[in-house]
């Protein structure tokens, strides 16, 4: 289901907010306990937010690092 969500957002052209909504896939994964997938959706996440140009220290990105490594801990 995640795969089909982000292949709607290319063809809504919503791509400036695919690293909020990769965020949100991992959280759901995570929540769903699927850790690894979790995992690789958030590192995604973090990917596109630089890609974007977003500055690496910024709060997002900070928020995301801290939740893989929750992720990766538990």
């Amino acid at each position: 289901m995640a795969r089909e969500f982000l292949q709607l957002v290319k063809e809504e052209e919503l791509e400036h907010k695919l690293k909020d909504y990769l965020h949100e896939i991992a959280l759901a994964y995570h929540r769903s306990g699927y850790r690894k997938e979790a995992i690789l959706f958030a590192q995604a996440a973090l990917r596109h937010a630089t890609l974007l140009g977003h500055d690496e220290d910024d709060e997002f990105q900070r928020a995301i690092k801290k939740n893989i490594e929750v992720m990766k801990a538990r």
